[in-house]
């Protein structure tokens, strides 16, 4: 017998960012994921001995491409039914913040994550 087991954060992850062609609820939701992510590895860098500045996405050495900035914070503190669909199929969707490539973003946290292991580890 097959034991089935809960994916990690990580697997979850992958799988909505798999779906994002699929509509605004899920480019929401990987924007959410990772929106998380930042403001755990902001806090984690305030927490070294910075000055914290708590939830916000900011902090000594946080200087994001205003994009991936405005991706974040809209993950965090916006939703996908602030961008709903036009009622009629024919209309033009509009522009969301969740329209960044997601590569951006996760360059720019991994670029975050390296430079915080540099000052531990200098």
């Amino acid at each position: 017998e097959t034991v089935k087991t809960a994916p990690g954060s990580v697997e979850s992850l992958a799988g909505w960012i798999k779906k994002i062609g699929d509509g605004n609820f899920y480019k929401w939701r990987v924007a959410n994921r990772l929106g998380k992510l930042a403001r755990e590895l902001v806090t984690r860098q305030e927490s070294q001995g910075e000055h914290p500045r708590r939830m916000q996405l900011e902090g000594l050495g946080w200087d994001p491409p205003q994009k991936v900035q405005r991706y974040l914070e809209a993950g965090l503190n916006e939703s996908f039914v602030d961008y709903p669909r036009p009622a009629l199929a024919i209309l033009p969707k509009s522009t969301t913040p969740f329209d960044l490539d997601v590569n951006e973003v996760v360059k720019f946290l991994e670029s975050q994550v390296e430079a915080s292991n540099e000052r531990k580890h200098p």
